[in-house]
This record gives structure tokens, sequence and C-alpha cells, in this order.
């Protein structure tokens, strides 16, 4: 048995080939598939095999993972292209083609970058202007959240993306967001719902916890080892 629903499959299909304007004969042409298999896929119960999700994926520029999982009747173009962008983001931490920086809680103000995350935590002050707790405001949701763990940062020449753990009425929420000219939100999952955002961000902060455990050599360190190893 399939770990995901041919409903929620089928239904993405229907979606794509409406919006794009494609006939089904075109497409099923397209991915090199004998004419009638869609329409066979959805008058039995027989999962598609990879190779069919493999090249439906790529003509349309979508995930496997979105395409089975996702509603695409209920979800706009950009969300659809930040769920690529996450999946991205996930692929190269598991192939250690990027490194994310964790942000310790007790640094988190300190680090230079605050002043990007100003809109959503600050620091709370008594009348004293003592510090009394850190405040986080969620650009997502109108209520006041509190961070489970450290945060994480992947910083590029164009934009830095943060991605945090929070708790907020007991259950475990993500956030991501890019600071580019301005901190923008890109996407938001939640356990209270167990959406398909929740499962693609728990992911990929799980994935940069992980990576993080192992060590990273700069060349700098790499090319020092070279030469004590090969005693210049």
């Amino acid at each position: 048995m399939k770990d995901y629903s041919r409903e929620t499959l089928l239904k993405n299909i229907d979606y794509l080939i409406k919006t794009s304007g494609i006939k089904i004969g075109d497409l099923e042409n397209k991915l090199e598939v004998s004419t009638g298999y869609i329409s066979r896929l959805k008058s039995s119960d027989t999962y598609p095999n990879s190779e069919f999700l493999i090249s439906l994926s790529n003509f349309f520029n979508v995930s496997i993972d979105s395409l089975i999982f996702s509603d695409f009747e209920h979800t706009t173009k950009d969300e659809l292209y930040i769920y690529g962008f996450v999946d991205k983001l996930i692929n190269d931490l598991q192939t250690k083609n990027v490194k994310w920086e964790k942000l310790k809680r007790s640094e988190f103000l300190d680090f230079e970058d605050a002043s990007n995350l100003s809109k959503i935590y600050v620091e709370q002050k008594d009348d004293n202007g003592q510090w009394t707790r850190d405040v986080y405001s969620s650009m997502f949701v109108d209520e006041e959240c509190s961070l489970n763990s450290d945060i994480y940062v992947l910083r590029t020449e164009w934009a830095s993306i943060y991605l945090f753990s929070l708790s907020r009425n007991k259950t475990t929420d993500y956030e991501l967001y890019i600071y580019s000219r301005e901190l923008e939100r890109l996407c938001r999952g939640s356990e209270e719902d167990n959406s398909y955002s929740f499962k693609k961000l728990s992911t990929l902060y799980l994935t940069a916890v992980e990576v993080d455990k192992h060590v990273s050599l700069s060349e700098n360190t790499r090319s020092a080892i070279d030469k004590i190893i090969n005693d210049e």
C-alpha cells in the first residue's frame, strides 16, 4: 500500500492539466506513456509508477512530494514555488552542499543580523530599561510564540534565510523567513494541523540539526592539515 492518497494525486493532475491548458493526450505523449494511461489511473485502484511521477514532476516543474501530498487547488503559485525552494534547501543540506549556521537562543540578539529580524523578535524591557524577556511576534499568526530551540540561518550573497522552531499553545510550529532588502515571510507549518508545509519545514529543521552534529572543515583548515600531513 502506498503512503499517499491517490485522490490527492489525481486531483493535482487534473488541476495542472486545467491550468496549463494542455490536452490529456498531448500530456501523455510528452510523458511517453500509452494513450489513455491517465484515464485508466482514474478508473482503477492502481498507483502510477515512479517513472511517471518523475516525468510529471519534471514537466510541470513541481516536486514529487508536492504532487502527492499538497493540495494544488488551494495552493497559490507562489506557495508552490516556495515549496520547491524548501525542497532544494533540504536536498542541499542532505548532500552537504550548504551549511546552515546555528544561532543559540541566548546569543540571538547579539549576532550581526539582529536588526534584520527586529519586526518579529524584540527584547522586552521594564520602565527602568532592564531586560525582562524576549518576545517573538510571528508575521503569520496574530499570537505570541516562544522559541523552542536554536535558530538556523543560511547566509548567501543575495539574502539570509531564517528558520525557527516555535512553541504556540503547546504545539510546535516552524517558520521560514527571508531577508534581502526587508524581512519577508516564506512558509509556516504547524503541528496542530500536520500540514504539508509542517512536514517540509520540520524535515528542513531536523536535517539542519543533524548536519550540524558533524564536523565541517573550512578550506583554510583543510589546507593546513594537508601541509602537516605532507610535512611541507
